[in-house]
């Protein structure tokens, strides 16, 4: 990739839970209540409960984003506002403070009413969480209840549309097929409202039948396959989690080469093998040879989590394709579907990167040797439309983890040198 492309190669920030490699992501659930009175003596409830993700950055703090959208959008934001930057804990706290004092104002209303948020993690997969909401402000009935699928890699909020593309003819046929007998006597939807969500089972579909009744079932995948979209598709059949742990990492004392590769192909992990990098990477900073300097860095899967401190929607805004274990394939930077493409080998690493400018086409192919060592890449086309050229490495220095921290890169006659400085989660 010529420098341009660097900058603009990112990728992804995805599950925590590759498939085989960790546990899924654990929650605690924060709970608050309070009771307030208005002017007139008439009482309200307060409840909230959310699943909180456990962790610190990656995985961890996009779903909090995610949940704190979903908090935004819910019942009591509107009524009571949304804090600014705090954690979910905080989130909560004022909450709390902010119903029992404007309530006392009567700013309000006081009908014996029963203010509630519960966001519930109810299931998860290498690619997404699911969540059950039940939201609203009401003195009889209940809640209004919904499922929503929040996506790992960055904590964005799928829409239906995003997920099926399906009339509700056709879903009441899905209904009358798969349901009970009961659900299969009465399909009537309030408002058309419905929600489908991955599942352990297949495909789960959430619906309303009144304004607080509600109705779910499980739908084998391959009925709905010609109803997912091709984001659908790639979040609902994802991996499960599993509670395996990765391999640990082994150091070594040989030379460069051997030392590369020698490391099994386990420890290429998540999206590292886009970047030549494996084990449990942190950081890295590198000085290339067009003497730019910039830093990645990831979360303890292998994930990306930054470059030069630019989040995955500063670098691809228009959106992002996964494969199943939630690796990048392709990102788009902007409306006019301009933007790269990624493909990986069955070790995790890279094999061709493209990347695609109204007209302008690069596409830059990787060769590894030995399964390891990337030993030369061919760059063709370009911005300038230049004549396909390749480089070859020649590895100086590898660190204790079979990574290269300094290698002479070749073009042709000319000759440069390029350095890393990576560090490790403990």
């Amino acid at each position: 990739m010529k420098t341009t492309f660097l900058l603009l190669a990112t990728a992804i920030m995805v599950a925590a839970c590759g498939e085989g490699t960790s546990s899924p992501l654990a929650f605690e659930t924060y709970e608050k209540e309070a009771d307030a009175q208005n002017p007139d003596g008439i009482p309200a409830h307060l409840t909230l409960r959310f699943d909180v993700p456990q962790g610190e950055g990656g995985t961890a703090a996009c779903i909090a984003s995610g949940i704190r959208s979903l908090i935004g959008a819910s019942e009591i934001a509107r009524e009571l506002g949304m804090p600014d930057e705090v954690t979910l804990q905080e989130v909560g706290d004022r909450y709390g403070t902010t119903f029992t004092n404007r309530m006392a104002k009567g700013e309000l209303e006081g009908v014996p009413a029963e203010y509630m948020l519960h966001i519930t993690h109810t299931y998860q997969n290498t690619a997404c969480v699911r969540f059950h909401i039940q939201d609203g402000i009401y003195g009889n009935g209940g809640p209004y209840e919904y499922d929503a699928v929040v996506r790992k890699s960055d904590g964005h909020v799928m829409t239906q549309s995003e997920l099926v593309s399906i009339t509700q003819d056709n879903v009441v046929k899905l209904i009358k097929k798969y349901g009970t007998d009961k659900q299969k006597e009465s399909s009537f939807f309030e408002d058309g409202s419905y929600q489908f969500s991955p599942d352990a089972e297949g495909v789960r579909l959430h619906w309303a039948t009144g304004s607080h009744f509600f109705q779910e079932l499980v739908i084998p995948v391959e009925a709905m396959e010609p109803y997912l979209t091709e984001e659908g598709l790639l979040l609902f059949t994802a991996a499960p989690c599993t509670d395996a742990a990765p391999a640990d990492d082994a150091a070594s004392g040989q030379s460069a080469e051997e030392a590369a590769s020698e490391q099994p192909a386990s420890e290429v992990r998540g999206e590292l093998g886009l970047f030549e990098l494996q084990g449990p990477v942190k950081s890295c900073k590198v000085h290339n040879r067009w003497d730019i300097t910039f830093t990645r860095t990831f979360d303890e899967q292998g994930f990306w989590l930054t470059y030069d401190g630019k989040s995955l929607k500063k670098i691809y805004p228009s959106g992002i394709k996964r494969d199943g274990l939630g690796r990048i394939v392709s990102g788009v930077m902007d409306a006019d579907g301009n933007g790269e493409d990624y493909a990986y080998n069955a070790d995790g690493l890279i094999t061709t990167y493209s990347y695609h400018y109204f007209d302008t086409i690069e596409e830059d192919t990787y060769t590894w040797e030995d399964g390891k060592l990337l030993s030369k890449r061919v760059e063709q086309g370009g911005m300038d439309a230049e004549e396909p050229f390749t480089e070859t490495y020649e590895l100086v220095e590898v660190d204790a983890h079979g990574n290269w921290t300094k290698r002479i890169v070749k073009v042709g006659s000319d000759k440069s040198t390029e350095t890393r400085e990576i560090t490790y989660y403990e």
